[in-house]
């Protein structure tokens, strides 16, 4: 006899799906759909309730390398929240900005700017956990956070843990929805004001954001957001709610209060359009639920009616690799074209 519950939240899930999910018919209707989309999404996450204060931006690291010079720095993002941050500048002097996000297993912004742990080598290599650098070396300026529960942000309970990539998502989101916050509300705010502090230390108003798996999920927050944003790069993670995260992902960082009855993945980046947005999924990865692509393919659909309404079909890039969960590169090309197009 099976005692799971899981049938029933499927049946709850269908029951509420999407309540507020795109399906506008014009420019005006889907301008409306995103101011709507950003308040509804910022009560249920609990950035509403959030607030910013001074930077009090501290250089605390600064290290040569052959092509670029890596600052480390600390910045204050909220009252009693301070944010870690590796600064990759080119010697060419460059302000075109990349914003890098890490996902899971990377011990934070470590892995992404080549620090890896003996234990994380063989992850690092797979998963091609070097995007960071690929960019400095392509002439960009990369800032490389760690977000709020992982890397250096680890609370005490997982940073005394062996384990090096053990976040502290699922213990910290218990305790912000409780308290009417989410972690994903914390983190996407974190990375707004780390867009507040670019745009002083570099003068840049519109910024590419990357990442990979979690990082993915993040930039995908932050973009609906921050229209500093102006190129998404969204890899490993772009798939329906119901076969993905209810199935087989279940980190903290995926949570928040009523969101799958108001919307799924093809929501967030219908809510992009028309600022350019590059989806990147691998066909075997196992992250998109067991129907793998398929789970992937209706979500882009609802992608691609966004940015048909602005005539702007160029602006969305869906880029499907052979292969597992890992960061490609394949938007590279496109990145380096937008980079030589940015003001």
């Amino acid at each position: 006899m099976d005692f799971s519950i899981k049938q029933f939240l499927y049946d709850k899930f269908d029951e509420q799906y999407r309540s507020i999910g795109f399906s506008c018919i014009s420019i005006d209707e889907h301008m409306r759909w995103k101011e709507m989309i950003k308040k509804e999404l910022s009560e249920i996450s609990g950035i509403n309730k959030m607030n910013g204060c001074p930077f009090d931006a501290q250089i605390v690291e600064s290290e040569n390398f052959d092509s670029f010079v890596r600052e480390k720095i600390i910045i204050n993002t909220q009252n009693n929240i301070k944010m870690p941050v590796y600064v990759l500048r080119p010697k060419t002097g460059c302000k075109k900005v990349v914003l890098a996000l890490h996902g899971h297993g990377s011990n934070g912004k470590n892995s992404l700017v080549g620090i890896v742990d003996d234990a994380l080598k063989e992850r690092f290599e797979h998963v091609n956990y070097s995007y960071a650098l690929d960019l400095v070396k392509m002439g960009f300026t990369v800032y490389v956070p760690d977000l709020c529960g992982a890397g250096e942000r680890r609370e005490e309970k997982e940073s005394g843990c062996e384990n090096v990539d053990k976040s502290s998502c699922n213990n910290l989101n218990f305790a912000l929805i409780s308290l009417g916050l989410s972690l994903v509300g914390i983190i996407t705010y974190d990375l707004i004001r780390l867009l507040d502090y670019i745009q002083t230390d570099t003068g840049c108003k519109n910024v590419c954001c990357v990442g990979f798996s979690g990082g993915a999920l993040s930039a995908l927050w932050l973009s609906v957001f921050d229209a500093r944003v102006d190129l998404t790069v969204a890899s490993g993670y772009f798939h329906g709610f119901r076969d993905s995260i209810l199935e087989n992902n279940l980190c903290g960082c995926n949570f928040v209060p009523k969101l799958w009855q108001k919307l799924d993945c093809g929501d967030l980046g219908a809510a992009i359009a028309p600022r350019k947005l590059i989806v990147e999924t691998g066909n075997k990865d196992e992250l998109n639920g067991k129907r793998r692509l398929e789970n992937v393919y209706p979500q882009i659909e609802i992608v691609k009616k966004a940015f048909k309404l602005y005539n702007k079909e160029d602006n969305f890039n869906f880029i499907i690799c052979d292969g597992d969960h890992k960061w490609y590169g394949s938007a590279y090309d496109l990145i380096k074209k937008w980079g030589e197009n940015i003001d």
